[in-house]
């Protein structure tokens, strides 16, 4: 049984350091497709551009090796739009239930990667990509305390 519960940590850890990086595989493994004319002033050029930073949200926590951890940071990294244009969206994410619809920019579709394993029941985790080819996008996860 102890042994089934070091898994369940390793596996929830490594999904809370691996979410942000997730959509951006997924992103890259599309192609460098350019976005389509109507994304008004969300894209910041047709290049691609990619940008990351930190803002503060609602408190997280997440078990892990030895106890837990937790923040009130979060990692935002955008392509093809600016980080700025959808800050204060992502902010607002990390106050919702984890399970609750995400409601993204116009033409995008959102999705959750938040888990249960994490302990915490917000929104902590996710991304926001607009089809058919996913970009341009914006994904947000908890900044993890020395990384």
């Amino acid at each position: 049984m102890r042994g089934m519960q070091r898994v369940r940590v390793k596996l929830a850890r490594t999904t809370l350091a691996l979410a942000p990086a997730a959509a951006l595989l997924v992103g890259a493994s599309v192609g460098q497709a350019r976005p389509t004319q109507g994304h008004g002033s969300l894209v910041q050029n047709a290049r691609l551009s990619q940008c990351s930073i930190v803002v503060s949200g609602a408190p997280w926590h997440a078990r892990a090796a030895g106890g837990r951890i937790s923040g009130t940071t979060y990692r935002l990294v955008a392509r093809g739009m600016s980080c700025s244009s959808v800050r204060d969206r992502v902010i607002a994410f990390t106050h919702q239930p984890g399970t609750a619809r995400i409601k993204g920019p116009a033409g995008f579709t959102c999705r959750s990667l938040s888990t249960s394993a994490s302990g915490d029941n917000l929104l902590y985790s996710g991304v926001c990509m607009h089809p058919p080819h996913n970009q341009p996008f914006f994904e947000w996860g908890p900044k993890i305390p020395g990384h």
